[in-house]
């Protein structure tokens, strides 16, 4: 609470997936190769009972038998297949990227390599999206980003790709067309206050938890940006945030 004895309201991240392996997906599919050998050995060792074949009474079992190893191995193909796989802590279930729509090759027409100045903050268009290890649709997906706005910073251009590195530390290549020029910042480090003007002494709105993705709308000379948050407007220091320069100025 602050100074007046009335609590504060506590902003925590959005829910979402940050980054997610690009190895789930071979994961579900060795389960679901697993559940099928599985299946096929276990019919063959029935099958192969004699007596199963000459008493009445071990046939109606040899039935009940095949029918329970058909839905067991149904239902780890299901797991396998669908989905009960570790994502990361922070986030929730995502569907896997539609590449068309994701991503697409290079055409003339679309923005190449600009005279702006290199590093710079930008952010994630839409979700999700590829980050691939290196500049083209040929090279492989090395995370696949679940959070619209997310802030990245460009520090390489090559025709219309842009490496980029992330808040984690993570680097890799994204299509310009999934980045936006919209400046948004990350919390850092532990609770943030947001103020009702840029002093330290000013009256606190609300604390930021770590990981909040905040909109930058100004960022004057100072220490203070003026930002947007869950609906919440005021200020916050800018050494508290990632994504904007301790010198860079932001009208």
């Amino acid at each position: 609470m602050d100074g007046d004895g009335v609590p504060k309201p506590s902003i925590a991240p959005a829910l979402g997936v940050a980054a997610v392996p690009h190895n789930v997906q071979a994961v579900r599919g060795f389960a679901a190769f697993l559940a099928g050998l599985g299946q096929k050995l276990l019919l063959d060792m029935i099958q192969g009972t004699n007596n199963f074949r000459h008493n009445p009474r071990l046939r109606w079992m040899q039935v009940s038998l095949k029918t329970t190893c058909v839905l067991i191995c149904t239902a780890i193909w299901v797991v396998g297949a669908y989905g009960l796989v570790q994502r990361p802590a922070n986030g929730a279930d995502q569907p896997a990227p539609d590449e068309s729509r994701v991503e697409v090759e290079p055409t003339d027409s679309a923005p190449r390599s600009t005279n702006l100045p290199l590093p710079r903050f930008v952010s994630l268009r839409t979700d999700p999206i590829n980050m691939r290890t290196g500049p083209g649709v040929r090279y492989p997906v090395d995370w696949v980003y679940g959070r619209r706005g997310l802030p990245v910073e460009v520090v390489a251009e090559f025709d219309t790709w842009r490496r980029i590195n992330d808040p984690d530390g993570a680097d890799g290549w994204i299509h310009t067309s999934m980045l936006s020029a919209r400046r948004t910042a990350v919390v850092s480090g532990g609770l943030r206050p947001i103020r009702r003007t840029s002093e330290d002494e000013g009256e606190l709105l609300a604390r930021l938890e770590p990981g909040v993705v905040v909109s930058i709308q100004r960022c004057p000379a100072g220490s203070y940006c003026r930002v947007e948050a869950a609906g919440v407007q005021g200020w916050v220091r800018r050494d508290h945030l990632w994504g904007v320069y301790a010198d860079e100025v932001i009208e």
